[in-house]
């Protein structure tokens, strides 16, 4: 196809006519445009193929400029331009800059371009290197879709309302000490992609794209993260470091991810810095690896089912941490995390919590995890069963609150049994004795409290439970052995009496003197040491001429004894070796 050949002047003056909407043109020399070329409200250019640099430069370009199937082979400059004058009347395409269907092997914004509304570059467009270099968007995006930047996307200086790739290719993305929101969809990233000390108007926002090379953020202040869908094959690192050789400060508000393939793994260092919120909707199109570590979170969220995503939360200081509808089967893991009491406390939410409803916590693992940090514990309907927990710091009971209906006693504790049931399970299956016998201990408390709420607390489970009550549910061993010596001493001073020529009953007669009763005691301490012996022999222990009523006094101390003595061996388990 035939073109028309054009130099400088002659561009610039078809540019003015507007008399390059038809036809095909080429220009075999650089083209500079300045200040004093632009007469127009709105240039259109098409068709037309750039042989040498183009260089825009100090100019008010009004309401902008549009490419339409144009070729740049050395290249397009913006060095300082504006659109102070925009106006939809002339540029119906809502963008300063269009690139529509144009190749160039590098495009340049520089030296304080004020764009009051963006840049598009659409439609298999195919640009090097993009570079936007101490320049200034505002009002719309920098929108690129369906095309393609073969070598750079270089941002440095720069303050945009956003940047948005989609449906698009880029190799390397470099963004550096700007402002920006930034927003990717379904776009591939074929190099590395990195951020360092940029600060975001809202968020940067990832949906539904491939990163194949490392990805990483440094040294930013990020008011939110939302991931959907993507899939990072390398590497990617959010760190939340300052840089103090610049004194560029770090932060990041909310995370909110779902669905997305972290192959190498996604981790997100917070050094010790405070979150807002951490929100994980898991599905089992969520895999890989995610790292949490180094945060001090307000509010943590996490739902759904995870089947094939590795979470591991490290050193987490969790405000509130919320399980809601959540299902584990897959690999998410608590390590050396616990409460923050101090940093997000207000007069109306002054407590610490972990709520969780409705929820299966499968093969969760909790690594030196301090559940008794937290100021409640707030369960409905939750399943502990698979569970794996090493140097756990467990929760006290008092600290539980399970949520049950008004009037409706008797299940709630029967909720709060069930819940320490399971705990025991895993805990005894994981060979954890000491804590299994406490959580033990809570099912039997809570089984008390139960059938008393429940108006079936019969006289035979009084008895029953008074007694396991005597060691605490088989975790106290002084208490009975207390009890013991005490019931002894007891019986051994009423049965002085039925046993001794000194003293004897008799309801007609003075009580005997104190003196003469407290000798008799001291010289019959040999019958008390025997009395703790349950298999002593009866004549031994007592003599021959006995009152009647001493062997029914002897056969309820040997059956409080013996009893007494297996809780006592009972509550040794706690700290014996099988």
């Amino acid at each position: 196809m035939i073109s028309t050949g054009l130099n400088q002047a002659q561009f610039i003056d078809r540019l003015k006519k507007d008399t390059l909407q038809k036809g095909n043109f080429e220009t075999n020399s650089k083209i500079s445009i300045g200040r004093e070329h632009v007469d127009w409200n709105f240039g259109v250019v098409r068709n037309t193929v750039f042989k040498e640099l183009v260089t825009i430069y100090s100019a008010e370009l009004n309401s902008g400029l549009a490419f339409f199937n144009c070729e740049f082979k050395k290249g397009i400059i913006f060095r300082a331009c504006s659109t102070d004058k925009f106006d939809t009347l002339y540029n119906p395409y809502n963008c300063s800059i269009l690139f529509n269907k144009c190749k160039t092997e590098f495009l340049t914004f520089s030296e304080g371009c004020l764009f009051n509304r963006g840049v598009a570059i659409e439609n298999e467009s195919s640009i090097g290197t993009l570079s936007i270099l101490d320049s200034i968007f505002t009002g719309n995006a920098f929108r690129i879709s369906n095309s393609e930047i073969s070598k750079l996307l270089d941002v440095k200086g720069a303050n945009l309302y956003s940047l948005n790739i989609s449906k698009s290719r880029v190799n390397n993305c470099r963004i550096v000490s700007s402002k920006l929101d930034l927003a990717f969809i379904k776009s591939t990233f074929q190099g590395s992609v990195k951020l360092w000390n940029v600060d975001t108007n809202k968020s940067l926002t990832f949906n539904q794209n491939v990163f194949e090379q490392e990805f990483g953020i440094k040294s930013s202040r990020i008011e939110s993260i939302y991931i959907h869908g993507d899939t990072f094959q390398k590497k990617a690192k959010l760190e939340n470091r300052g840089d103090t050789g610049t004194n560029h400060e770090s932060s990041l508000d909310n995370i909110y991810i779902s669905e997305a393939n972290f192959i190498e793994g996604f981790e997100f260092d917070g050094m010790s810095k405070e979150l807002k919120n951490l929100t994980l909707r898991l599905s089992p199109n969520f895999q890989g690896i995610l790292r949490i570590i180094g945060w001090k979170i307000f509010e943590t969220s996490i739902s759904g089912m995870n089947e094939n995503l590795k979470v591991v939360f490290k050193r987490i200081n969790f405000k509130r941490l919320q399980l809601i509808d959540f299902s584990n089967s897959g690999d998410i893991t608590f390590e050396r995390s616990g409460a923050e009491n101090t940093l997000f406390k207000t007069e109306e939410d002054p407590d610490s919590s972990i709520i969780a409803y409705d929820s299966s916590l499968g093969l969760t693992r909790f690594n030196e995890f301090d559940f008794n940090s937290f100021d409640f514990i707030d369960i409905s309907n939750v399943s502990f069963n698979g569970i794996e927990a090493s140097n756990v710091n467990w929760f006290d009971d008092s600290k539980i609150r399970i949520t049950t209906p008004e009037n409706e006693a008797a299940q709630g504790f029967r909720r709060r049994r069930e819940l320490y049931r399971q705990i025991k399970h895993t805990l005894k299956s994981s060979g954890n004795q000491i804590d299994n016998l406490m959580f033990q201990a809570r099912e039997m408390q809570a089984y008390r409290n139960e059938l008393k709420a429940s108006g079936n607390y019969n006289l035979g489970d009084k008895v029953i439970m008074a007694i396991s009550r005597t060691n605490d549910y088989g975790l106290n061993w002084l208490k009975p052995l207390i009890l013991l010596i005490g019931i002894t001493i007891v019986c051994y001073g009423i049965s002085l009496p039925l046993f001794t020529k000194e003293l004897w009953y008799d309801f007609d007669l003075p009580f005997a003197d104190f003196s003469l009763i407290k000798g008799v005691f001291v010289d019959n301490l040999s019958t008390l040491a025997n009395m703790f012996n349950p298999a002593r022999r009866f004549s031994v222990t007592y003599g021959e001429n006995v009152s009647t009523w001493l062997y029914f006094l002897d056969l309820l101390h040997r059956l409080f004894l013996g009893i007494f003595i297996f809780q006592i061996i009972k509550a040794f388990r706690r700290l014996a070796v099988k």
